[in-house]
């Protein structure tokens, strides 16, 4: 019995001892190199993403105009109904909206983006809910792109209405 309480002692002892001093190993050469050396490699030219393509672009991606039936409530402002200026400038990450009346120059950051595959035009997509009308975003079509001005997103209630960009 002594000697297998000894034998334990030991095993305890050593497993201690070994979680103190590890062993050590020394780096190795790379698994994977990023680059290979061969005689038929044809070079090619990588795909830019969109955004660093649109990066150095001065011209907007949207100009048009856009006339409002009914007063809407934006983030920063009331617009009022009337024909209205719209320029919209995709650059990273920075999506100002630019609406423009008689002088009066709103503009608005979009806060989120999304990819739309379905054809259609340019447009204010104005959320309807009673009598009350909030921007909710603005498709480009060019870009195929939804911008969302509120946080919201399209879960909210009410009914959606677009106001075509000519």
């Amino acid at each position: 019995m002594k000697k297998m309480v000894r034998g334990s002692l030991f095993l305890v002892a050593s497993f201690g001892l070994a979680a103190f001093f590890p062993a050590t190993c020394k780096a190795q050469a790379e698994v994977a190199p990023d680059n290979y050396e061969s005689a038929n490699a044809v070079p090619f030219a990588a795909s830019q993403p969109l955004q660093a393509a649109s990066v150095g672009r001065k011209s907007p991606e949207l100009r048009g105009k856009v006339t409002l039936a009914h007063a809407v409530q934006c983030p920063e402002a009331k617009l009022e109904p009337g024909e209205y200026a719209v320029s919209v400038d995709v650059n990273g990450t920075d999506r100002p909206i630019t609406l423009r009346r008689n002088g009066q120059l709103t503009r608005i950051n979009a806060r989120t983006a999304l990819r739309v595959d379905t054809p259609s035009q340019s447009a204010l997509v104005i959320k309807k809910d009673g009598n009350e009308r909030k921007l909710e975003g603005i498709y480009v079509e060019n870009l195929k792109l939804m911008l969302y001005v509120s946080s919201e997103g399209s879960e909210a209630a009410g009914r959606t209405e677009r106001v075509p960009i000519s």
